[in-house]
């Protein structure tokens, strides 16, 4: 059983947006384990190669924000994991195959990127399928958005941390577990990218004041 992977050719250094929807309201994560086991699954095979900026888990759909690292970060970890046919194989020798005619131009690393997404998705998948004794197929595709500019990276963090009010699974913006917006605003220490995410949203203060405003907008209004 394997997934698919609906992806805008995922670069290095590009910032995304990954998300899936479960078909028919497929249930994701039954239990508060799921929930942590999936974020231990990701963070095991995918923080290596990108750095996470926002998540939110609902138990029938996941969005996360990440960007992926330098090529030579991304290169390094795949050459290590054995991934390319030739041991001796260098960065530059990866990135002229990829130019040449036979290869379509299609980016070796990207390539590579998406077999690690969807070995992740997989694993948990499997587990899944497992525990509930199920025989058909469960995930349908993931799907990648890139994020082009600091505006849409806010604004997708932003509506992220949104989406259990939305689904009314709770009432009050910090009352879900299974996001990332407590974190954000917490010294404890964290995987996600805190810094640069608050950076991006000027301060702190801003990022509070901007999910105030989305909120507003979202339910106030209605």
């Amino acid at each position: 059983m394997e997934t698919n992977f609906n992806y805008e050719g995922i670069a290095c250094e590009g910032i995304y947006h990954v998300f899936y929807k479960g078909k028919q309201n497929e249930i994701l994560f039954p239990t508060e384990e799921h929930y942590s086991h999936f974020l231990r699954l990701f963070f095991e095979n995918i923080s290596p190669l990108a750095d996470v900026y926002s998540y939110c888990l609902l138990p029938t759909q996941f969005h996360i924000v990440l960007k992926i690292k330098s090529e030579k970060v991304v290169f390094t970890y795949f050459k290590i994991a054995g991934r390319f046919p030739e041991e001796t194989i260098t960065l530059e020798e990866i990135k002229e195959l990829s130019e040449k005619s036979e290869f379509n131009k299609i980016n070796i690393l990207s390539i590579h990127l998406q077999k690690q997404f969807s070995q992740f998705f997989n694993i948990y998948a499997k587990e899944l399928f497992l525990q509930k004794h199920r025989k058909d197929k469960l995930l349908g595709a993931f799907n990648s958005k890139k994020l082009t500019d600091e505006s849409e990276i806010r604004s997708t963090v932003t509506q992220i941390h949104m989406l259990a009010l939305q689904e009314k699974l709770v009432s009050e913006l910090t009352s879900w577990k299974y996001n990332s917006y407590n974190a954000m605003l917490s010294d404890k220490p964290t995987r996600l990218m805190r810094k640069e995410v608050i950076d991006i949203f000027e301060s702190v203060d801003h990022f509070k004041r901007d999910h105030q405003e989305e909120l507003k907008k979202s339910f106030l209004t209605n």
